[in-house]
Protein backbone atom coordinates (compact mmCIF):
# COMPACT_ATOMS: atom_id res chain seq x y z
CA UNK A 1 0.00 0.00 0.00
CA UNK A 2 1.30 3.47 -0.83
CA UNK A 3 2.29 5.31 2.36
CA UNK A 4 0.22 8.46 2.90
CA UNK A 5 2.20 11.71 2.40
CA UNK A 6 4.07 12.67 5.56
CA UNK A 7 5.63 15.81 6.88
CA UNK A 8 8.97 14.73 5.31
CA UNK A 9 7.49 15.62 1.92
CA UNK A 10 7.56 19.32 2.86
CA UNK A 11 11.30 19.43 3.55
CA UNK A 12 13.54 21.35 1.19
CA UNK A 13 15.74 19.23 -1.08
CA UNK A 14 18.70 21.24 0.30
CA UNK A 15 20.20 19.98 3.57
CA UNK A 16 19.99 23.39 5.21
CA UNK A 17 16.34 23.86 4.31
CA UNK A 18 14.78 26.78 2.39
CA UNK A 19 16.42 30.15 2.98
CA UNK A 20 14.00 32.48 4.83
CA UNK A 21 13.16 35.69 3.03
CA UNK A 22 15.53 38.56 3.97
CA UNK A 23 18.16 36.34 5.58
CA UNK A 24 20.44 35.73 2.57
CA UNK A 25 24.14 36.60 3.15
CA UNK A 26 25.20 40.02 1.75
CA UNK A 27 27.51 39.94 -1.25
CA UNK A 28 30.75 41.92 -1.36
CA UNK A 29 30.99 45.14 -3.26
CA UNK A 30 32.24 43.22 -6.25
CA UNK A 31 29.12 41.01 -6.17
CA UNK A 32 30.77 37.86 -4.78
CA UNK A 33 29.23 36.19 -1.78
CA UNK A 34 31.72 35.93 1.08
CA UNK A 35 32.39 32.61 2.75
CA UNK A 36 31.44 34.05 6.14
CA UNK A 37 28.90 36.79 6.99
CA UNK A 38 30.41 40.29 7.11
CA UNK A 39 30.69 42.00 10.49
CA UNK A 40 32.17 45.26 11.54
CA UNK A 41 34.96 43.35 13.25
CA UNK A 42 36.29 41.89 10.00
CA UNK A 43 35.33 44.89 7.84
CA UNK A 44 37.34 47.44 9.88
CA UNK A 45 40.53 46.93 11.87
CA UNK A 46 40.32 47.33 15.62
CA UNK A 47 42.67 50.35 15.55
CA UNK A 48 40.57 52.28 13.03
CA UNK A 49 38.96 55.56 14.07
CA UNK A 50 35.51 53.95 13.85
CA UNK A 51 36.32 51.43 16.58
CA UNK A 52 38.22 53.92 18.72
CA UNK A 53 35.58 56.63 18.45
CA UNK A 54 32.55 54.42 18.92
CA UNK A 55 29.79 53.47 16.53
CA UNK A 56 28.74 57.04 15.80
CA UNK A 57 32.24 58.25 14.94
CA UNK A 58 33.02 59.38 11.44
CA UNK A 59 33.42 56.56 8.95
CA UNK A 60 35.79 56.48 6.02
CA UNK A 61 34.14 57.34 2.71
CA UNK A 62 34.76 53.83 1.39
CA UNK A 63 33.01 52.24 4.36
CA UNK A 64 30.07 54.63 4.10
CA UNK A 65 29.73 53.70 0.43
CA UNK A 66 29.71 50.00 1.37
CA UNK A 67 26.98 50.57 3.93
CA UNK A 68 24.85 53.01 1.93
CA UNK A 69 25.21 51.30 -1.44
CA UNK A 70 24.26 47.72 -0.48
CA UNK A 71 23.59 45.78 -3.69
CA UNK A 72 19.90 44.68 -4.00
CA UNK A 73 20.48 41.57 -6.08
CA UNK A 74 21.09 39.31 -3.09
CA UNK A 75 17.89 40.42 -1.26
CA UNK A 76 15.85 40.17 -4.47
CA UNK A 77 17.18 36.69 -5.04
CA UNK A 78 16.21 35.75 -1.49
CA UNK A 79 12.70 37.16 -2.01
CA UNK A 80 12.28 35.21 -5.26
CA UNK A 81 13.61 32.04 -3.62
CA UNK A 82 11.20 32.52 -0.72
CA UNK A 83 8.21 33.02 -3.04
CA UNK A 84 9.11 29.93 -5.11
CA UNK A 85 9.56 27.89 -1.94
CA UNK A 86 6.14 29.00 -0.67
CA UNK A 87 4.52 28.13 -4.01
CA UNK A 88 6.23 24.73 -4.05
CA UNK A 89 5.11 23.90 -0.53
CA UNK A 90 1.54 25.01 -1.16
CA UNK A 91 1.34 22.62 -4.11
CA UNK A 92 2.21 19.60 -1.99
CA UNK A 93 -0.64 17.55 -0.45
CA UNK A 94 -1.33 18.20 3.21
CA UNK A 95 0.40 15.93 5.68
CA UNK A 96 -1.61 12.77 6.29
CA UNK A 97 -2.56 13.64 9.81
CA UNK A 98 -6.32 13.06 10.24
CA UNK A 99 -7.87 15.40 12.73
CA UNK A 100 -11.15 16.17 14.38
CA UNK A 101 -11.20 19.91 14.77
CA UNK A 102 -7.63 20.64 15.82
CA UNK A 103 -6.88 17.34 17.52
CA UNK A 104 -5.00 14.68 15.51
CA UNK A 105 -6.53 11.23 15.16
CA UNK A 106 -4.34 8.13 15.09
CA UNK A 107 -5.83 5.49 12.78
CA UNK A 108 -5.14 1.77 12.56
CA UNK A 109 -7.08 1.13 9.35
CA UNK A 110 -8.78 2.98 6.50
CA UNK A 111 -11.30 1.71 3.95
CA UNK A 112 -12.81 3.43 0.93
CA UNK A 113 -16.29 3.54 -0.56
CA UNK A 114 -17.82 5.08 -3.71
CA UNK A 115 -18.16 8.86 -4.14
CA UNK A 116 -14.83 9.52 -2.43
CA UNK A 117 -15.95 8.36 0.99
CA UNK A 118 -13.08 7.37 3.26
CA UNK A 119 -13.52 5.73 6.64
CA UNK A 120 -10.98 5.23 9.41
CA UNK A 121 -10.79 3.13 12.54
CA UNK A 122 -9.05 4.64 15.55
CA UNK A 123 -5.80 2.96 16.57
CA UNK A 124 -7.31 1.95 19.90
CA UNK A 125 -10.51 0.78 18.12
CA UNK A 126 -12.52 3.28 20.18
CA UNK A 127 -14.24 5.08 17.29
CA UNK A 128 -15.02 5.13 13.57
CA UNK A 129 -14.41 8.28 11.49
CA UNK A 130 -15.48 9.49 8.06
CA UNK A 131 -13.89 11.87 5.55
CA UNK A 132 -15.61 12.90 2.32
CA UNK A 133 -14.36 14.49 -0.89
CA UNK A 134 -11.44 16.90 -0.60
CA UNK A 135 -12.31 17.80 2.98
CA UNK A 136 -9.44 17.05 5.37
CA UNK A 137 -11.71 17.06 8.43
CA UNK A 138 -12.58 13.68 9.96
CA UNK A 139 -15.97 13.31 11.60
CA UNK A 140 -16.71 10.71 14.25
CA UNK A 141 -19.62 8.53 13.11
CA UNK A 142 -19.48 5.57 15.48
CA UNK A 143 -18.10 4.09 18.67
CA UNK A 144 -15.88 1.05 19.33
CA UNK A 145 -15.36 -1.46 16.51
CA UNK A 146 -13.11 -4.44 15.86
CA UNK A 147 -12.82 -3.99 12.10
CA UNK A 148 -14.28 -2.13 9.13
CA UNK A 149 -15.56 -3.37 5.76
CA UNK A 150 -16.70 -1.07 2.94
CA UNK A 151 -17.85 -1.16 -0.67
CA UNK A 152 -20.72 -0.14 -2.87
CA UNK A 153 -23.15 -1.84 -0.50
CA UNK A 154 -22.08 0.51 2.32
CA UNK A 155 -19.93 0.62 5.44
CA UNK A 156 -19.98 -2.21 7.96
CA UNK A 157 -18.25 -2.75 11.31
CA UNK A 158 -17.94 -5.59 13.80
CA UNK A 159 -18.75 -5.12 17.46
CA UNK A 160 -15.76 -5.79 19.76
CA UNK A 161 -17.56 -7.77 22.47
CA UNK A 162 -19.84 -10.02 20.39
CA UNK A 163 -18.39 -9.88 16.87
CA UNK A 164 -21.84 -9.01 15.49
CA UNK A 165 -21.90 -7.15 12.17
CA UNK A 166 -23.44 -3.66 11.97
CA UNK A 167 -24.30 -1.46 8.96
CA UNK A 168 -23.79 2.31 8.98
CA UNK A 169 -27.12 4.00 8.23
CA UNK A 170 -25.58 7.21 6.87
CA UNK A 171 -26.07 9.39 9.97
CA UNK A 172 -23.39 9.73 12.69
CA UNK A 173 -23.93 7.23 15.52
CA UNK A 174 -26.74 5.46 13.58
CA UNK A 175 -25.93 1.77 13.01
CA UNK A 176 -28.13 -1.33 12.54
CA UNK A 177 -27.24 -4.89 13.48
CA UNK A 178 -27.52 -7.21 10.48
CA UNK A 179 -25.84 -10.46 11.53
CA UNK A 180 -23.96 -12.53 14.06
CA UNK A 181 -20.21 -13.02 14.33
CA UNK A 182 -18.24 -14.54 11.47
CA UNK A 183 -14.63 -15.35 10.72
CA UNK A 184 -14.49 -12.72 7.97
CA UNK A 185 -16.71 -10.50 5.84
CA UNK A 186 -16.52 -9.10 2.31
CA UNK A 187 -18.44 -6.18 0.76
CA UNK A 188 -18.99 -5.81 -3.00
CA UNK A 189 -20.93 -3.26 -5.03
CA UNK A 190 -24.28 -4.75 -4.06
CA UNK A 191 -23.74 -7.58 -1.58
CA UNK A 192 -22.26 -8.51 1.79
CA UNK A 193 -20.80 -11.96 2.42
CA UNK A 194 -19.81 -13.65 5.67
CA UNK A 195 -17.58 -16.64 6.37
CA UNK A 196 -18.91 -18.89 9.12
CA UNK A 197 -16.87 -19.32 12.33
CA UNK A 198 -15.86 -22.83 11.26
CA UNK A 199 -14.61 -21.39 7.92
CA UNK A 200 -16.40 -23.87 5.68
CA UNK A 201 -19.45 -21.96 4.42
CA UNK A 202 -20.22 -18.52 2.98
CA UNK A 203 -23.52 -16.72 3.54
CA UNK A 204 -24.95 -13.68 1.77
CA UNK A 205 -26.89 -10.92 3.51
CA UNK A 206 -30.26 -10.46 1.83
CA UNK A 207 -30.24 -6.69 2.30
CA UNK A 208 -32.72 -6.32 5.13
CA UNK A 209 -32.92 -7.17 8.80
CA UNK A 210 -30.77 -10.11 9.83
CA UNK A 211 -31.66 -12.42 6.95
CA UNK A 212 -28.78 -14.36 5.37
CA UNK A 213 -28.79 -17.22 2.87
CA UNK A 214 -26.21 -19.82 1.97
CA UNK A 215 -24.23 -18.53 -0.99
CA UNK A 216 -21.47 -21.06 -1.27
CA UNK A 217 -22.54 -24.36 0.25
CA UNK A 218 -19.63 -26.47 1.50
CA UNK A 219 -18.59 -29.33 -0.74
CA UNK A 220 -19.49 -32.45 1.20
CA UNK A 221 -19.45 -36.13 0.44
CA UNK A 222 -22.62 -38.19 0.18
CA UNK A 223 -21.95 -39.60 3.64
CA UNK A 224 -21.75 -36.11 5.17
CA UNK A 225 -24.94 -35.07 3.39
CA UNK A 226 -26.70 -38.12 4.77
CA UNK A 227 -25.42 -37.29 8.25
CA UNK A 228 -26.91 -33.80 7.92
CA UNK A 229 -30.26 -35.24 6.82
CA UNK A 230 -30.28 -37.55 9.83
CA UNK A 231 -29.45 -34.68 12.17
CA UNK A 232 -32.22 -32.58 10.65
CA UNK A 233 -34.69 -35.35 11.33
CA UNK A 234 -33.58 -35.49 14.98
CA UNK A 235 -34.15 -31.74 15.36
CA UNK A 236 -37.59 -31.78 13.72
CA UNK A 237 -39.18 -34.84 15.29
CA UNK A 238 -42.45 -34.36 17.20
CA UNK A 239 -42.24 -34.40 20.99
CA UNK A 240 -40.47 -32.60 23.80
CA UNK A 241 -37.03 -34.30 23.47
CA UNK A 242 -36.52 -33.06 19.90
CA UNK A 243 -37.76 -29.59 20.89
CA UNK A 244 -35.24 -29.44 23.75
CA UNK A 245 -32.52 -30.71 21.41
CA UNK A 246 -33.27 -27.92 18.94
CA UNK A 247 -33.17 -25.25 21.65
CA UNK A 248 -29.82 -26.61 22.88
CA UNK A 249 -28.38 -26.46 19.36
CA UNK A 250 -29.71 -22.91 18.91
CA UNK A 251 -28.14 -21.84 22.20
CA UNK A 252 -24.77 -23.24 21.09
CA UNK A 253 -25.02 -21.30 17.83
CA UNK A 254 -25.87 -18.03 19.60
CA UNK A 255 -22.85 -18.50 21.85
CA UNK A 256 -20.60 -18.74 18.79
CA UNK A 257 -19.88 -22.46 19.08
CA UNK A 258 -19.06 -23.81 15.57
CA UNK A 259 -21.83 -25.95 14.13
CA UNK A 260 -20.30 -29.15 12.71
CA UNK A 261 -23.29 -29.51 10.35
CA UNK A 262 -23.14 -25.86 9.17
CA UNK A 263 -26.90 -25.40 9.36
CA UNK A 264 -28.55 -22.11 8.38
CA UNK A 265 -29.71 -20.52 11.65
CA UNK A 266 -30.96 -17.25 10.13
CA UNK A 267 -34.42 -16.27 11.33
CA UNK A 268 -36.92 -13.44 11.13
CA UNK A 269 -39.69 -14.60 13.43
CA UNK A 270 -43.13 -15.00 11.91
CA UNK A 271 -42.37 -12.67 8.98
CA UNK A 272 -45.68 -11.47 7.52
CA UNK A 273 -47.86 -12.24 10.55
CA UNK A 274 -47.55 -11.01 14.17
CA UNK A 275 -45.04 -12.72 16.47
CA UNK A 276 -47.31 -12.30 19.50
CA UNK A 277 -51.00 -12.37 20.38
CA UNK A 278 -52.40 -11.14 23.73
CA UNK A 279 -49.31 -12.20 25.67
CA UNK A 280 -48.65 -15.41 23.71
CA UNK A 281 -45.29 -15.48 21.90
CA UNK A 282 -45.10 -17.44 18.64
CA UNK A 283 -41.60 -16.35 17.62
CA UNK A 284 -39.70 -19.50 18.63
CA UNK A 285 -42.23 -21.71 16.85
CA UNK A 286 -41.82 -19.63 13.68
CA UNK A 287 -38.02 -19.68 13.93
CA UNK A 288 -37.94 -23.45 14.26
CA UNK A 289 -40.26 -23.81 11.27
CA UNK A 290 -38.01 -21.53 9.20
CA UNK A 291 -35.00 -23.56 10.31
CA UNK A 292 -36.60 -26.74 8.97
CA UNK A 293 -37.64 -25.25 5.63
CA UNK A 294 -34.35 -23.48 4.88
CA UNK A 295 -32.06 -26.36 5.68
CA UNK A 296 -34.14 -29.02 3.96
CA UNK A 297 -34.35 -26.81 0.86
CA UNK A 298 -30.57 -26.40 0.99
CA UNK A 299 -30.00 -30.15 1.27
CA UNK A 300 -32.68 -31.37 -1.15
CA UNK A 301 -33.25 -28.39 -3.43
CA UNK A 302 -36.32 -26.13 -3.26
CA UNK A 303 -38.30 -28.03 -5.88
CA UNK A 304 -37.40 -31.48 -4.52
CA UNK A 305 -38.44 -30.34 -1.05
CA UNK A 306 -41.96 -29.82 -2.41
CA UNK A 307 -42.30 -32.61 -4.97
CA UNK A 308 -40.24 -35.69 -4.00
CA UNK A 309 -41.35 -38.22 -1.44
CA UNK A 310 -38.35 -37.49 0.80
CA UNK A 311 -39.00 -33.77 0.59
CA UNK A 312 -42.76 -34.06 1.19
CA UNK A 313 -42.20 -36.28 4.23
CA UNK A 314 -39.74 -33.73 5.64
CA UNK A 315 -42.10 -30.81 4.92
CA UNK A 316 -45.04 -32.50 6.63
CA UNK A 317 -42.92 -33.21 9.71
CA UNK A 318 -41.72 -29.60 9.90
CA UNK A 319 -45.29 -28.27 9.46
CA UNK A 320 -46.59 -30.65 12.14
CA UNK A 321 -44.04 -29.54 14.74
CA UNK A 322 -44.92 -25.94 13.87
CA UNK A 323 -48.51 -26.55 14.97
CA UNK A 324 -47.23 -28.48 17.99
CA UNK A 325 -44.98 -25.59 19.09
CA UNK A 326 -47.72 -22.99 18.54
CA UNK A 327 -50.23 -24.96 20.61
CA UNK A 328 -47.62 -25.56 23.32
CA UNK A 329 -47.34 -21.78 23.72
CA UNK A 330 -51.12 -21.45 23.93
CA UNK A 331 -51.32 -24.21 26.58
CA UNK A 332 -48.40 -23.00 28.68
CA UNK A 333 -49.46 -21.57 32.06
CA UNK A 334 -47.37 -19.11 33.98
CA UNK A 335 -46.73 -19.72 37.66
CA UNK A 336 -47.89 -18.73 40.21
CA UNK A 337 -50.34 -16.42 38.45
CA UNK A 338 -51.12 -16.47 34.73
CA UNK A 339 -52.62 -13.16 33.56
CA UNK A 340 -53.93 -14.78 30.39
CA UNK A 341 -57.55 -15.91 30.55
CA UNK A 342 -59.08 -19.16 29.31
CA UNK A 343 -60.90 -17.18 26.66
CA UNK A 344 -57.65 -15.69 25.33
CA UNK A 345 -56.16 -19.20 25.39
CA UNK A 346 -58.97 -20.44 23.11
CA UNK A 347 -58.36 -17.55 20.76
CA UNK A 348 -54.65 -18.38 20.79
CA UNK A 349 -55.42 -21.92 19.60
CA UNK A 350 -57.51 -20.57 16.73
CA UNK A 351 -54.68 -18.24 15.71
CA UNK A 352 -52.21 -21.14 15.90
CA UNK A 353 -54.40 -23.27 13.63
CA UNK A 354 -54.59 -20.38 11.16
CA UNK A 355 -50.81 -19.98 11.08
CA UNK A 356 -50.37 -23.71 10.48
CA UNK A 357 -52.93 -23.90 7.67
CA UNK A 358 -51.36 -20.84 6.08
CA UNK A 359 -47.93 -22.45 5.62
CA UNK A 360 -49.41 -25.79 4.55
CA UNK A 361 -51.45 -24.16 1.79
CA UNK A 362 -48.86 -21.58 0.78
CA UNK A 363 -46.03 -24.03 0.14
CA UNK A 364 -47.43 -26.82 -2.00
CA UNK A 365 -45.72 -28.87 -4.65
Amino acid sequence: MTRPPSSDRTRSPHPAGPVPVGMAPDPDADGRTPSAPKTRANAVSKNSPEIRGGIHSAKPQSLRRRILRRPTTGRTGAVVAGVLTAVFLSALPAAAEPSVGSSPVVLSRIVGAPEDHLYGLAADHSAVYEQTGSNTHWEKIGGPASDLYAGGAGLFATRPDTGALYKYDGTPEAWSEIGNAGTDFAVTDHHVYGLTPDRIAVFEWEGKGTEWKAKRAPIVSGETRQAKLERMKQLTEPGLPATSDWFDALSQHLQGVPDPFVFDWANDGCSKVPDTFQGFDFKNACNRHDFGYRNYQSLLGEQNFLTTSVGQEAKKRVDDIFLQDLQAECNFKMWPIDPRSDFSRQQCRRIAKGYYEGVVNLYKG
